[in-house]
C-alpha cells in the first residue's frame, strides 16, 4: 500500500489491516448512504405509454437520421445534411423540426438484423426476437411464431383497464400482393392474443402515401374507391341506446352462467375480458373523440393516423 508519490503509508498506531478495516467502513458508509440518494434523485416515474412507428419501406438511414456527406454520389445519397440542437448531430434537410427538437430523442445506431428477406425481417422488428421461429414461412403468419411486441405489452396490460391495452393502426402490413406478413399477431400465445387492429387505412397495396401512390416501377397508381382515412365507426347502432346496451349486457351475463360447457371451450376470465372490452370501446366518449378528426387540421395521411395514435393514448390505452 502506498501514497501518492509512492512511499509506504504508515501510522503509529494502526497497522495495514486496521488502516483498511477503517477505510472500508467509511466507504460503506458513503455507498449505503449516498449512492442510494442518488437512485432516489435519479430514479424516473414509470413509462406510462408507448408508440412504437414502424415504417415498413420508410427511409433509409443515408437519408433521414445517418447521412453519409463525405460518401461517394452512389452512397450518400441526394439530400444534404442540417444540423440539429444536439452538437455532432446532423440529420436529413427535409426533417428540420426533428432537427429543432433533437433533445428530446435519440438514435440508436446499434440495431440491426442478418436478414436480407423482408418477410423474416419484419419478423424480427414487430416482435423483438431476432431467432427464426420454428415453421416460419414469409408468406403468412404461423401459430408458431413469436408474438407481436403489441400482443405481449396486450398480455401484460390486460388487467390495467377494460379498455384493450395495446392496439395497431391503421391496417394489417402487407405485401403488394396481398400476403400478409407475419409477426404482428399473437403466435405462440395464441389467437386470443391478437392484437386490437384498426383497419382504417385506404385498401391500396401499392408504395408511398396514398392517394399520392405508385407501383414497384414508380408509375402513379389509379385507385378505386375511397383514398381517405376512415376512423372506425365505434358509434352505438342506430336505435340502441345505453339503457338497451346495459340490459343487454346483463343478459348475456345470464346466459353465460347458465353454460358450463363454455368452461370446456375457451378461459371464462378471457371471455369476460373481451366483452368488457367491447363495451368500453362503445361506451368510451375518450376512445370515440380519439377518432373523430373532423376538428383537426386537414394533414397527410401519416399524420392523421399519429394523431389517432396520440388520442388513443391520451383516452387510456397504453400501447400503440
Amino acid at each position: 500500500m502506498t501514497g501518492t508519490v509512492g512511499s509506504p503509508i504508515s501510522h503509529p498506531h494502526l497497522s495495514r489491516r486496521q488502516w483498511l478495516q477503517a477505510g472500508s467502513i467509511g466507504l460503506m458508509g458513503l455507498t449505503q448512504a449516498d449512492v442510494q440518494a442518488a437512485r432516489d434523485q435519479n430514479r424516473r416515474a414509470p413509462v406510462k405509454s408507448v408508440i412504437y412507428l414502424f415504417l415498413s419501406g420508410g427511409l433509409g438511414q443515408h437519408d433521414s437520421f445517418d447521412m453519409k456527406p463525405d460518401a461517394p454520389d452512389n452512397i450518400r445519397g441526394e439530400f444534404d445534411p442540417v444540423s440539429t440542437r444536439t452538437p455532432g448531430l446532423q440529420i436529413c434537410e427535409h426533417l428540420p423540426r426533428l432537427a429543432d427538437c433533437s433533445d428530446k430523442w435519440a438514435v440508436v445506431r446499434s440495431l440491426s438484423h442478418s436478414t436480407n428477406g423482408h418477410s423474416l425481417g419484419h419478423h424480427i422488428m414487430l416482435t423483438g426476437r431476432s431467432d427464426t421461429p420454428r415453421g416460419f414461412s414469409g408468406n403468412k403468419p404461423q401459430a408458431t411464431d413469436h408474438p407481436s411486441i403489441v400482443s405481449q405489452v396486450g398480455y401484460l396490460l390486460r388487467d390495467r383497464s377494460k379498455l384493450p391495452g395495446a392496439a395497431v393502426i391503421p391496417d394489417m402490413i402487407t405485401h403488394a400482393s396481398g400476403r400478409i406478413i407475419p409477426g404482428q399477431f399473437g403466435g405462440v400465445m395464441g389467437e386470443r392474443h391478437d392484437p386490437w387492429i384498426i383497419n382504417a387505412a385506404p385498401q391500396c397495396r401499392m408504395f408511398g402515401a396514398c392517394p399520392n401512390c405508385f407501383d414497384h416501377q414508380r408509375r402513379p397508381v389509379q385507385h378505386v374507391g375511397s383514398t381517405e382515412f376512415q376512423p372506425p365507426n365505434l358509434a352505438l347502432a342506430e336505435g340502441v341506446t345505453q339503457r338497451r346496451l346495459d340490459d343487454r349486457t346483463r343478459l348475456l351475463g345470464i346466459v353465460e352462467r347458465q353454460q358450463s360447457h363454455l368452461d370446456r371451450l375457451a378461459s371464462v376470465t378471457d371471455l369476460d375480458r373481451y366483452r368488457d372490452s367491447a363495451i368500453s370501446l362503445l361506451s368510451s366518449s375518450g376512445v370515440r373523440k380519439a377518432f373523430d378528426l373532423t376538428t383537426e387540421p386537414k394533414p397527410g395521411p401519416f399524420a392523421l393516423r399519429s394523431q389517432s395514435l396520440r388520442f388513443l393514448l391520451l383516452a387510456g390505452t397504453p400501447t400503440c
